[in-house]
């Protein structure tokens, strides 16, 4: 019998090969990226620019409105070819003259319906494979959710047949 014996996890024994293949192909890229590295030559660096006033703790502080940080200089700033640059989403159009940030209704409903929406998952792939039941050596979600159903309404019968049996003894009994 194998009452004391553990089944083999069919999910960890793909994770494991998985992690096998991982590691096989980043050496394999690392042996190539080195490789490339000895024939390459260095590209020109393309100077990126920023501007010079350091950022502030809130939106814009009163002595200085939006205007004057949009013509503020700009220094060369070397970053690295995989870091893009990144995207200006506050323009001067999003705050009125006294420097205060404006309301944004279309911003403020995203928010709200982030903050509302569940997460996405991570790896929707397996996900749906637990789902349907196609990972080999698994029952499928809709199986353990009946299973579980079948047996909560089970033990409930049973408990209300004890209750039952119980209050009948004590009605008896008075």
């Amino acid at each position: 019998m194998g009452w004391f014996s553990k089944k083999a996890d069919p999910i960890q024994s793909r994770a494991h090969q998985l992690d096998a293949e991982i590691a096989a192909l980043e050496s394999k890229i690392k042996k190539l990226s080195d490789q490339l590295d000895k024939n390459a030559q260095p590209a020109p660096s393309i100077p990126r620019l920023r501007p010079s006033v350091p950022p502030s703790q809130g939106d814009f502080p009163h002595h200085t409105t939006p205007a004057s940080v949009a013509t503020a200089s700009l220094v060369e700033v070397d970053l690295p070819p995989n870091i893009a640059a990144p995207v200006a989403a506050e323009t001067p159009a999003h705050y009125n003259p006294s420097g205060v940030r404006k309301f944004d209704l279309i911003s403020a409903l995203q928010r709200f319906r982030k903050s509302v929406t569940a997460p996405e998952p991570t790896n929707p792939k397996l996900v749906t494979y637990l789902a349907a039941g196609n990972i080999h050596g698994l029952r499928p979600l809709r199986h353990e959710k009946r299973v579980a159903r079948n047996r909560f309404i089970v033990l409930s019968v049973v408990l209300l047949g004890i209750l039952f049996a119980i209050f009948k003894l004590l009605v008896r009994s008075l």
